[in-house]
């Protein structure tokens, strides 16, 4: 029994679920999936999710794939105290709106960088890099605004956005110039 996560470690997505289950004390079973050797794409997978992406959470009867939405989803059955992720709809649309920009915006450049040299052997794409920072110099001013990304409290926002800066740490990218 428990919750099952379906996840890469390379993947941030994978990271800020597992963050978030961390901080609401959800224990999780990890369940390793090797993208390159393909293991998203065969049968006993996909009958689990069609859409074969991670991370993707099984809990009982009940999947679910895309890693904010399981964020979203480990609060709202967990957590009775919604601090992470507020009731207040001002401030839970502030949250969102992070959560979409780190999905939609800073990781997707991230990815644009950095698939391309892990998948390929490319060398690095300068057009990519001054893509990728200016994403992070926007991450700089939302930061500016307060202690956490969302204001004066740790928020889902911030592990979201944690996991995907982490990964530029793990590839030895120089974040010196960000402060």
């Amino acid at each position: 029994m428990g919750i099952d996560l379906y996840y890469s470690p390379g993947s941030s997505g994978c990271w800020a679920v597992i963050t978030t289950a961390k901080y609401l004390e959800i224990p999780l079973n990890l369940k390793t999936v090797n993208l390159i050797e393909g293991d998203h794409l065969k049968p006993e997978f996909l009958e689990i999710n069609p859409q074969h992406c991670i991370p993707t959470m099984v809990e009982d009867e009940f999947v679910l794939w895309e890693s904010r939405a399981i964020m979203r989803y480990l609060v709202n059955q967990y957590s009775s105290e919604n601090q992470i992720y507020p009731t207040d709809v001002k401030q839970r649309a502030i949250v969102d709106r992070l959560l979409d920009f780190d999905l939609g915006t800073l990781n997707s450049a991230i990815g644009q960088y950095f698939a391309p040299q892990l998948m390929k052997g490319e060398e690095p794409n300068p057009e990519k890099e001054a893509e990728m920072r200016n994403k992070l110099a926007l991450l700089e001013i939302f930061l500016s605004e307060g202690p956490y990304a969302a204001g004066d409290s740790l928020t889902l926002a911030d592990f979201s956005l944690l996991s995907s800066v982490s990964i530029l740490e793990a590839f030895d990218f120089d974040l010196s110039m960000y402060s």
